[in-house]
């Protein structure tokens, strides 16, 4: 049976070289340019690239439905936890990709020069509403939250006290990098998280990286060169130089994040999901009210919160639990296969809502570091074997 590898080769490989001649030098569209801007203005070169953009989604589809496929005895012989958690997964690279394309939305309110509410306000109004979540599920789940004693609370508040420290600063820099980002250029140094990923899991649970996972992040470590050096040669502009340090800030804020919050989900194990849930939100909400109270001018708080803001608060409440439960039933490894799909389709998907610019170089790059995340999480051979 061919590898996952072998198959995410044989159906991506013809994206990369099925680019039309016409996008090769694009005119008046620069990588590093404002998502925001105004459409491609040749109406030849714009249906060229929603023609690429069209055949990469179906291609990245093709890659899916080939690899259940492939894997589907698995697929079936997996345990239930675990088999939520995939779907979690799932979910997650759905929610993840609308979350950011409304942000991206919502800035282009005002003509893309601000978003009409406060950031900080949407940040906490979610992390409110996570926290009502779970404090509702907890509630349900009375048995098991019944196992909570005042100390456990306590050991929990202070192993989650980092991990929100992490979430709150990325959630409000993610809505900053998005107000001005290139998809396509987000994306593939946002995929850096796995590397960054990797050197957590070796420093705090002692992992000695597989063949595959070096060279998963090498693919990844090699994207991001790629983007940076290839999009000066080809377009002669280069990637910008603070949003692409923010992003890069954002991969490891979120990879410290999500490893110190799996240690703490596993601290204590026999507390309920729900329960060390609501510790963590506890606190993102605590930091991030007095944070409105520093930057927030008390008659401005709720301005701008229109239909899309809310539903932007609905996707980043679920996206949450799906993280959770992810981290709880599996490991922070397995939330970044995501990345595998989100890099390359959200840039295309972004084409359509938000004018975002594709060209050659930001394509290869998106699928390179897709190509990166899936070798990373592939499973050697001999562990093939022994699983039979």
């Amino acid at each position: 049976m061919m590898s996952s590898s072998t198959v995410f080769c044989l159906v991506f490989a013809p994206a990369v070289w099925a680019v039309p001649e016409s996008l090769v030098f694009l005119k008046g569209v620069q990588v590093g340019e404002i998502a925001n801007t105004p459409p491609i203005a040749d109406p030849k070169v714009e249906a060229d690239t929603r023609m690429l953009s069209g055949f990469v989604m179906v291609v990245l589809v093709m890659g899916c439905l080939a690899g259940s496929y492939m894997y589907r005895d698995r697929i079936c012989d997996t345990p239930r936890n675990a088999l939520f958690a995939n779907c979690c997964v799932l979910l997650y690279t759905v929610l993840t990709i609308s979350a950011d394309i409304i942000m991206q939305l919502l800035h282009q309110q005002d003509g893309g020069k601000a978003y009409k509410f406060h950031p900080a306000v949407m940040v906490f109004l979610a992390e409110f509403g996570k926290l009502v979540l779970n404090g509702g599920l907890a509630i349900v789940d009375h048995k098991n939250t019944k196992l909570c004693s005042p100390n456990d609370f306590l050991t929990t508040l202070k192993l989650m006290t980092l991990p929100a420290v992490c979430f709150i600063t990325l959630n409000l820099l993610r809505y900053h990098a998005l107000a001005s980002a290139d998809l396509g250029e987000y994306r593939v140094f946002r995929s850096f998280d796995v590397v960054v990923v990797a050197v957590l899991w070796c420093v705090a649970f002692k992992k000695t990286l597989k063949v595959t996972q070096v060279v998963g992040v090498g693919l990844v470590t090699l994207s991001c060169i790629s983007l940076a050096f290839g999009s000066a040669f080809a377009s002669s502009t280069a990637v910008r130089g603070w949003q692409t340090a923010v992003v890069l800030a954002m991969a490891f804020i979120s990879s410290l994040g999500m490893v110190t919050n799996e240690m703490g989900l596993r601290g204590l194990p026999h507390l309920s999901l729900f329960t060390q849930n609501c510790s963590l939100y506890l606190l993102t909400c605590s930091l991030n009210f007095i944070y409105i109270l520093a930057v927030v001018p008390l008659g401005s708080v709720f301005d701008g919160l229109d239909r899309m803001a809310m539903v932007l608060l609905c996707v980043e409440v679920v996206l949450g639990m799906c993280v959770a439960c992810v981290l709880k039933y599996a490991d922070a490894i397995v939330k970044q296969l995501a990345t595998g799909w989100i890099t390359p389709l959200e840039p295309l998907i972004g084409h359509w809502f938000v004018g975002t610019p594709l060209t050659p170089i930001s394509v290869f790059c998106t699928l390179l570091a897709g190509l990166g995340n899936v070798i990373y999480r592939m499973e050697p051979a001999s562990a093939k074997e022994s699983l039979k």
